[in-house]
């Protein structure tokens, strides 16, 4: 039978136990086989705390000493089990039991510490979804650039359930806001495509994107522990809008009626919104239709290929073309937010109707990181 204890526990064991022996460890047994700690992976964040427990099978061993430590104080420091995070990145937490022929054990569990800004993201499991859209399946006349109507599978990502917010901003940029209405959780517009991915400065190469150092990204990037966030190609934004595999093939992102998930012009009273005041999608996103329209990551070509693609990323280069943002926004008529339609604009434009989400990369690492 398993039996549980802590370093509190132990302690107590110990102290005891010499006091009967006259200060001797000699008939002081406790286990050092069958040690583990519980759980083994931990998601905190900054200035979160958790407990974590250790259970041991038969006392077999005279025990010397026991410890809790923490491979990495300035992330997570840990005290008689109680785990604090302090800054975003990894820990390993230990717990060490020696006895008294300096044999010692170890049970382990991986800490991972995220800043608050990356709390609200959702996993999108990758597929292969049909991109773009034909007159039979939007009910009405679309333009040439929704079209061919082709299939695109795509990897996993995240994405953040919300736009980029004003108060978002400037925690990352130090205090600036740029928008035309203020408002700390309406989103953040009057952004150009280059404040959020940068211009200038060191760069970081992300699933072969550049972004440079005096944009958002860059920025956002230096507070999550290693963790790469990012614009959505114009691919991921369209299916997770869609409702990636729970897709039930709305026509704007939740809906086939554009007031129950959009600020579009006929019922936005001619201003923004706070962020996630209409109905989600599938996936719990809100706004993908509506409220602003969204940059994404692709620079604009006017019709797609007519092939299928796996993780495309758009043309390679501009060619003056602009940049694409999607889903239309609180100034723009009903049918612009439909999951499909597609505009561009200069990648230095600042518009009053335009912002921005990340996503994240998945990998095998990162599944264990979120709650």
């Amino acid at each position: 039978m398993k039996r549980h204890f802590n370093f509190l526990a132990v302690a107590l064991l110990l102290i005891a136990a010499t006091a009967a022996c006259g200060g001797e460890y000699e008939h002081v047994y406790a286990s050092t086989t069958d040690l583990a700690i519980s759980p083994t992976t931990m998601v905190l964040f900054i200035d979160e705390t958790d407990s974590l427990t250790v259970n041991t099978g038969p006392l077999n061993a005279v025990i010397q000493s026991v410890a809790w430590t923490s491979s990495n104080n300035n992330v997570a420091t840990v005290l008689d089990g109680i785990v604090t995070a302090i800054t975003a990145g990894t820990a390993i937490i230990t717990f060490t039991v020696s006895d008294i022929n300096h044999n010692t054990i170890e049970a382990t569990s991986i800490v991972t510490v995220y800043h608050p800004i990356e709390r609200d993201f959702v996993k999108v499991e990758g597929g292969t979804f049909k991109m773009g859209c034909s007159d039979d399946e939007c009910g009405e006349p679309i333009t040439n650039n929704e079209e061919p109507h082709r299939d695109v599978t795509l990897s996993d990502f995240r994405i953040s359930i919300y736009t980029v917010t004003q108060a978002q901003w400037k925690f990352i940029m130090g205090g600036n806001n740029p928008s035309y209405t203020i408002g700390d959780n309406l989103p953040v517009e009057q952004v150009s495509w280059e404040h959020i991915v940068g211009t200038l400065g060191a760069s970081m190469i992300i699933n072969g994107m550049t972004y440079y150092e005096d944009g958002f990204v860059y920025k956002f990037n230096q507070l999550t522990g290693g963790r790469k966030y990012r614009l959505p190609t114009e691919a991921e934004w369209e299916y997770a809008a869609r409702g990636g595999k729970e897709s039930k093939e709305y026509k704007y992102s939740g809906s086939n009626n554009a007031d129950e998930v959009a600020w579009h012009a006929e019922n936005s009273g001619d201003k923004i919104h706070p962020v996630g005041m209409k109905k989600h999608n599938e996936l719990g996103i809100y706004d993908m239709s509506g409220n602003v329209s969204e940059w994404v990551w692709d620079f604009y070509r006017n019709t797609y290929p007519g092939y299928a693609e796996t993780d495309p990323k758009g043309p390679l280069t501009n060619n003056g073309a602009g940049n694409v943002a999607r889903g239309g926004n609180w100034n723009s008529v009903s049918r612009a937010a439909r999951v499909s339609y597609r505009v561009a604009a200069p990648p230095k434009s600042e518009f009053p109707t335009y912002g921005f989400r990340l996503v994240m990369s998945e990998t095998k690492e990162s599944e264990t990181k979120f709650k």
